[in-house]
Order: C-alpha cells, then sequence, then structure tokens
C-alpha cells in the first residue's frame, strides 16, 4: 500500500492515491482536493515548490500549493534546476536549449551549435553559463569558447582558450596563450591575461581578491593577491 507523502508542510498538503480511481492526488489534510492527476498524466518535482504535469501535449508548471503557474508546450523539456532561479530546457523539436524562469517565462533560446563546456558538469553562475561552440566541441584548439546568461546574451571568443565561472563580482577568469585574465559581462578584458595561473575571485571581507602565480619549472616560487584593479595587496614567496 501506498502511504501519503508530504508535499507541502507549511500548507500540509499531502501526495495520495485515491483507492478508488487508482489516480494520484495532492489532498489537504481536512480532505479537500488540492489537485488532481489524470490518468495519462505524469507528474515530476522540479524543486521544493515547483513541479510539471505532463501530458505529452501541454506541461503545466505548478507550485506546491497545486496552482497553476504557466502552461509550456511539452516539447520543452525541463532538464535542469539551476541556481535557485532558472529551469534549463531542452527543445525537442530542434535541439535548442535554454533557460525558463521560476514563473514559467522562456527567458532565452541557443542553438544547438553551442554546447554545455563540460558535458553533464556545466552549472549556471550567477546568471552566466560556459559553453563552447561545434568546433570547440570537436577539437580543443579550433572554434571559439565564452558564456551564455539566463536571458540570452552570448558572448564568444576564439582568442580564449579555456573559460571559467563568473563569481559573485561579475568577473570571470579566462586563459590565453597561458596567460589569464578577467573579463566582464560584456566580454571586455578588466585585467589583461598576464599572469602565468589565477585563481577565481573570492570575497575577502567586502573586498574582492584573486590569487596570482608565477611558476619555475612546474614550481610555485612566487604568490601574490591583486584587486578587482589588479592591483597587488600581498604576496608570498617560496
Amino acid at each position: 500500500m501506498f502511504a501519503p507523502d508530504k508535499v507541502n508542510i507549511e500548507e500540509d498538503i499531502w501526495l495520495v492515491v485515491d483507492p478508488s480511481t487508482e489516480e494520484w492526488k495532492w489532498i489537504h489534510s481536512s480532505g479537500e482536493t488540492v489537485l488532481s492527476i489524470a490518468s495519462g498524466e505524469s507528474i515530476d518535482i522540479l524543486n521544493g515548490n515547483r513541479y510539471i504535469i505532463d501530458d505529452n501535449e501541454v506541461s503545466r508548471l505548478i507550485d506546491n500549493k497545486g496552482n497553476t503557474i504557466a502552461e509550456i508546450d511539452s516539447h520543452y523539456f525541463i532538464t535542469w534546476f539551476e541556481g535557485y532561479e532558472y529551469f534549463r530546457f531542452k527543445n525537442y523539436y530542434d535541439d535548442t536549449w535554454g533557460f525558463i524562469s521560476l514563473d514559467g517565462e522562456i527567458l532565452s533560446e541557443f542553438p544547438i551549435t553551442l554546447h554545455e563546456y563540460h558535458d553533464g558538469y556545466t552549472e549556471l553562475t550567477n546568471g552566466w553559463f560556459c559553453v563552447i561552440d561545434d568546433e570547440r566541441y570537436e577539437d580543443d584548439d579550433a572554434g571559439q569558447c565564452g558564456f551564455v546568461s539566463a536571458n540570452g546574451d552570448i558572448l564568444l571568443s576564439a582568442e580564449w582558450d579555456a573559460v571559467y565561472d563568473f563569481t559573485g563580482n561579475m568577473l570571470a577568469r579566462v586563459e590565453v596563450d597561458g596567460q589569464y585574465g578577467f573579463v566582464d559581462t560584456t566580454g571586455a578584458y578588466v585585467i589583461e591575461p598576464q599572469w602565468e595561473y589565477a585563481d577565481d575571485f573570492v570575497d575577502a571581507g567586502g573586498q574582492w581578491i584573486a590569487a596570482v602565480y608565477k611558476y619555475s619549472e612546474s614550481e610555485v616560487i612566487w604568490k601574490g593577491f591583486i584587486n578587482e584593479a589588479n592591483e597587488l595587496i600581498g604576496e608570498i614567496s617560496y
């Protein structure tokens, strides 16, 4: 026998099976039916307060009170929950992909020729997502890499050999010919590639700093700390 499962703790809503119809329902502890899930429909949890009900024609995005937030064509298949603010989707009609808001609005749609930077491991960070194009996907020394935003912006460059996530100060680390620098959300260099290696920026008590390095025969011989103006604010010699 199926044991009821709580859907919403605050509202005291439970997921149950109606023994007379064998259909799934959400009911309140008072016995009131909050949501009925018809035969032929499937329901999947997207996050703690968003669910998707699919009948192979239309997908309904609902909240954890059973309210319909939006209706989305079922060919938009939601694949991932991103950054507690967005859903990533794939369009099965043409293999495009993009991002949907928690309210069901399609914010962006990108061509099949753009791929996530690391298959299965790339995540939307601070509203941006690392990508590579078809050529770079096939050959690490060809094509372009860069970023797309949840809202549809695209930043690509053949000059960048590697890109890293945008941090909270909205700067992203990039590698060019073995040197590291930082770009903003327009793709412009805030710090030109000049460091042998660099870490991402971190918030150090109200000031954003990044560690930078110098090497000799693969060994770190110097470590410094720079601010967003590329000013050296500390260093360590080895």
